[in-house]
């Protein structure tokens, strides 16, 4: 299930007071696994929740946001590992009154990097978790997580969200419609989506992409120039071309979607062509040359 309706769930298991005190959310990078934790942290200890979701502008959501609630610990790994001296920072911090006399609450993200010891230590504490605790692990590698461990856990999966509901979710961010879409056909991350969306570089990148994409499609001869005097100022890496020619194709299907034209047809398959080409180290800045003369060709 994806994040959405996974927080829709767990706000009705908490409308029940049926919320286990473990969680295992599983899920690659990017499914919304530690975003509904958050949402579950601030839903536990939002002050004027409303149809079900926090608030955000209450104090306890303020700090939680901010890092700084006195009983909310979000753990992370360190050099690539999460030793037993977080763990057992983390148990003593629990034997203590909660600072607000309520609940408390920790999520441990990349669980799957807890050393051999520190999964002894937590195993533990989540056998008898003290009153009123609740926690979250997060994990990519569901495999490496003890199974003593995973069995004290109600574990909960996270797909993939949709292109619809990524590029809704980027337009709710203030993301252009335009971009939006085309970001979401290029990945299904919300994390990597949104660092495109907010990175000017690839913007730029984009919008030389879709200039030079409608150029090809129009019969302009201007396009082999294009490449010489504006394209090769945007890309230069291997990596750059692979992306360029990953913008084309979306874009080209999408132009395909209502235009439908056989020498759009034609350009996918020479896009398709392009990026083997590139594989196989030919050089980039020719490939485009000859996509260009050839689109010229195609269209007259």
């Amino acid at each position: 299930m994806n994040a959405k309706i996974q927080q829709k769930n767990l706000n009705k298991i908490i409308e029940k007071n049926k919320l286990a005190h473990s969680y295992l959310f599983i899920g690659e990078e990017g499914t919304g696994k530690e975003e509904t934790a958050y949402f579950l942290c601030k839903r536990l200890f939002c002050k004027n929740v409303i149809n079900g979701k926090p608030c955000n502008k209450c104090d306890n959501c303020r700090r939680i946001k901010e890092g700084n609630h006195p009983d909310v610990f979000f753990i992370e790994s360190e050099n690539n590992a999460i030793k037993v001296e977080k763990i057992q920072k983390l148990r003593e911090e629990f034997s203590l009154q909660s600072t607000e006399g309520g609940i408390k609450f920790y999520c441990i993200k990349d669980a799957d990097l807890m050393t051999a010891s520190a999964f002894n230590r937590l195993l533990t504490f989540i056998e008898e978790p003290p009153k009123d605790t609740y926690a979250v692990l997060l994990t990519t590698r569901p495999s490496m997580i003890i199974p003593t461990i995973f069995s004290r856990c109600q574990p909960l999966y996270f797909s993939p969200i949709s292109s619809k509901e990524l590029q809704a979710e980027l337009e709710n961010n203030k993301v252009h419609s335009f971009q939006a879409k085309i970001i979401s056909q290029i990945t299904n991350n919300i994390n990597d989506a949104l660092s495109f969306a907010n990175n000017e570089v690839f913007l730029e990148q984009l919008g030389i992409s879709n200039k030079w994409l409608k150029m090809l499609l129009s019969n302009n001869e201007e396009s082999f120039l294009f490449v010489q005097k504006q394209l090769i100022n945007y890309f230069s890496s291997k990596d750059d071309y692979n992306l360029l020619f990953e913008l084309l194709i979306v874009q080209a299907k999408d132009y395909l979607i209502s235009n439908f034209s056989n020498d759009a047809l034609n350009l996918i398959n020479d896009l398709n062509l392009a990026k083997e080409k590139l594989s196989k180290n030919v050089n980039a800045q020719n490939i485009c040359e000859q996509l260009a003369i050839h689109s010229i060709k195609l269209m007259r």
